[in-house]
């Protein structure tokens, strides 16, 4: 089977491990609306982490699902995705171009921004290597403002990106700064610990790191660069910072190798999210076991 007849294959419904979670947790007797529901198990699902989405992903791979019936189609998992989100759900690992802001003379920066890519980038990102396009470009979908988090509705999948598909990075992460504290005590002294320096968290932090994208807000507009975003498992922003499309080939190449972040000037300056700050939900301090 080519790659391209396997993706085909997982395009159908009920095919990708959102589908399977949609169908189970969807409630037709919901007092809810329909987009409420939409909007609460998509976040559901993506808070799940990566631990937690591997038993659709492995249910997937086993091939251990039914095939939804044309009324799931057509009244729940249809109207949650278009075709382009569905097939930006299989190719979740490739950086995805998010355009929020659609005011009057929007169009033309928006066509000066892409063109501003480098030409490798900008064949990946506009899709011309395999007839993907990873731009998302639509103002009656993606007029968001600010709010960038709501691309998580309409592509749950989008934190998995290259991440484990049965751990959690972030749970890895913790246990790298408890077993280095626990060394620092075995040095030197548990009464001793308080005085030392707060470790640099950029590397473990880095490890946590399973996709990023780029978005073009208004802000974009004014001052000619994007939002870059990198999202840990669950959706939660490590850091962000803003760059210049020219720069973006210098991050995409090392999103696969973790430890070269620390050389990447746009991480290093970038600001760390919320839950990764002290007192965070991600962020120290950290108790040793």
């Amino acid at each position: 089977m080519t790659d391209l007849q396997r993706h085909l294959e997982q395009f159908q419904w009920g095919r990708l491990p959102f589908d399977l979670f949609a169908l189970e947790k969807w409630n037709s007797s919901s007092a809810e609306d329909d987009e409420a529901q939409r909007t609460r198990l998509a976040f559901e699902y993506v808070n799940m982490g990566c631990l937690g989405r591997s038993v659709y992903y492995g249910a997937i791979q086993e091939k251990r699902f039914a095939n939804p019936t044309q009324s799931q189609i057509d009244n729940i998992l249809r109207p949650w995705q278009t075709d382009h989100q569905r097939m930006l759900s299989l190719f979740n690992n490739s950086f995805v171009w998010l355009r929020t802001c659609y005011k009057p003379g929007s169009d033309d920066l928006h066509v000066k921004l892409l063109s501003s890519l480098a030409p490798r980038d900008l064949a990946e990102v506009v899709g011309s290597s395999d007839n993907v396009s990873y731009v998302l470009d639509d103002s009656s979908l993606y007029d968001y403002g600010s709010d960038w988090l709501r691309i998580f509705v309409r592509i749950p999948e989008l934190p998995q990106g290259y991440g484990p598909r049965g751990e959690s990075a972030v749970t890895g992460y913790h246990k790298a700064i408890r077993e280095a504290q626990v060394e620092a005590i075995r040095e030197f002294g548990e009464d001793e610990i308080e005085d030392l320096e707060e470790p640099d968290y950029t590397d473990m932090q880095s490890r946590c790191v399973t996709n990023f994208f780029f978005v073009e807000d208004e802000e974009s507009l004014h001052t000619g660069k994007v939002l870059i975003v990198w999202l840990d498992e669950c959706g939660r922003t490590i850091r962000q910072c803003r760059i210049l499309p020219a720069d973006a080939s210098d991050v995409v190449g090392i999103q696969y190798s973790p430890g070269l972040f620390e050389c990447l000037p746009q991480w290093l300056d970038g600001e760390v999210g919320a839950a990764y700050l002290t007192g965070g939900i991600c962020g120290p301090p950290y108790a040793p076991d």
